[in-house]
């Protein structure tokens, strides 16, 4: 009966240390995709008013079309936690 309250508790301790690691990489990836996103917004927002224009957007190279996709209160601009959200959906469905 000891040995198997040992092996219990061991077991237990180390799962709980793999949610721990897994949950720490988890944060580590979410705070990387949102850097990312934060720089490439930066280079996209030319004019540094913290949205980002349909003429920006086209001109670094991205499809006109999915603009209006991507603006999600339609202001015509985009903000960086617009696009966020897509990058976010992205990586989920790809």
């Amino acid at each position: 009966m000891r040995r198997f309250v040992t092996a219990l508790t061991a077991a237990s301790v180390l799962g709980l240390g793999f949610a721990s690691a897994a949950e720490a990489r988890v944060d580590r990836v979410k705070l990387a995709v949102m850097a990312r996103t934060a720089a490439a917004f930066r280079q996209v927002d030319a004019d540094r008013n913290r949205s980002i224009s349909p003429a920006e957007f086209t001109a670094a190279g991205k499809n006109a079309e999915n603009f209006d996709a991507i603006d999600a209160n339609d202001d015509g601009g985009l903000g960086y936690f617009e696009v966020l959200r897509a990058v976010i959906f992205r990586l989920r469905n790809r």
